[in-house]
């Protein structure tokens, strides 16, 4: 088992990893997750503080679809994750680590 020091110092244990191969266009789908996912969760923060919210000239009622939205993103990665799995007959858990390295399209868990 390896092991992996995270920014905060503490230190993550880790099985060896899978690597696999995807396709270009599996890639661009969940790197456009991602990023969706990123900025919805960056506006949510926003919007938890209303005086920030006023000064960048926005109000909560433009913003009520956010939860939504989250849930529909969330869903959205599931099924991309139960896709991967019976293509690639690989399995993904909370205990994983996930990363995608975009320029070799190689997926490793």
């Amino acid at each position: 088992m390896k092991e992996q020091r995270q920014k905060d110092g503490c230190i993550r244990r880790m099985q060896n990893m899978k690597k696999i191969y995807i396709t270009g266009q599996e890639v661009k789908e969940h790197l456009e997750l991602y990023k969706r996912g990123s900025a919805l969760s960056s506006v949510k923060k926003i919007l938890e503080n209303p005086k920030r919210l006023s000064e960048l000239g926005f109000s909560l009622e433009q913003f009520k679809q956010i939860d939504e939205d989250i849930k529909q993103v969330n869903v959205d990665y599931i099924n991309w994750c139960k896709k991967m799995e019976e293509k690639y007959q690989i399995y993904f858990t909370g205990n994983i680590l996930f990363n995608i390295d975009y320029i070799e399209k190689t997926i490793s868990f």
